[in-house]
């Protein structure tokens, strides 16, 4: 899967979204902002932003008091016909809501904590593609950049056959539950015997 990068700024009493593949927006209404992040070719690329939380900062301005507080509280706020789904520091989701598809922004800076902010969306975009071909070096094709342990989790652990409780023989499972501690109350003899 292929990367997008992002950055968001101030520009006046606008905000410029900038995109590495060389279109953006620079508008003060945010269904203009929320539109250009939801459709074109966001939802079939891993959208990439250096620092999500200060990425978004200004759009969350836009929301208002209100729906930042339920954002906050919930993690989810809608801005008809826009559902925003937020995980601080590394999820950003826009879909509307009556559409499966959703445009997912990662934040990428917890794969580079040594490194200094790229600059501007062309160094987002580089490391990104940086990052994607370590993982590949690693035999991983992630569709998702939550996190390392989600990346491992989507294309390592759901591919193993691991047993679970339902795959143990019934009297192994009758004689675990024999040994089992009891309540304290049942115990009928306390001391020490020889």
């Amino acid at each position: 899967m292929k990367t997008l990068a992002y950055t968001i700024e101030p520009s006046g009493e606008a905000l410029a979204i900038n995109c590495s593949n060389n279109q953006g927006i620079n508008s003060a209404d945010l269904a203009d902002l929320l539109r250009f992040l939801y459709y074109g070719e966001a939802c079939n690329y891993l959208n990439i932003c250096w620092d999500l939380d200060s990425t978004i900062v200004p759009l969350l301005r836009l929301l208002g008091k209100e729906r930042c507080i339920k954002l906050h509280k919930t993690n989810k706020c809608f801005y008809r016909p826009y559902s925003i789904f937020y995980i601080p520091a590394k999820l950003l989701s826009v879909k509307t809501v009556f559409s499966k598809d959703k445009a997912n922004y990662y934040d990428i800076s917890q794969y580079f904590p040594d490194r200094e902010p790229p600059k501007g969306v062309e160094g987002v975009a580089r490391l990104g593609e940086e990052l994607l071909e370590a993982l590949d070096k690693m035999g991983l094709q992630p569709n998702k950049l939550t996190s390392p342990v989600a990346i491992w989790e989507q294309q390592v652990m759901n591919h193993l056959s691991l047993p679970t409780a339902w795959d143990m023989p019934k009297e192994a499972a009758e004689y675990a539950w024999r040994c089992s501690g009891k309540l304290w109350i049942e115990a009928y003899q306390i001391g020490y015997w020889k």
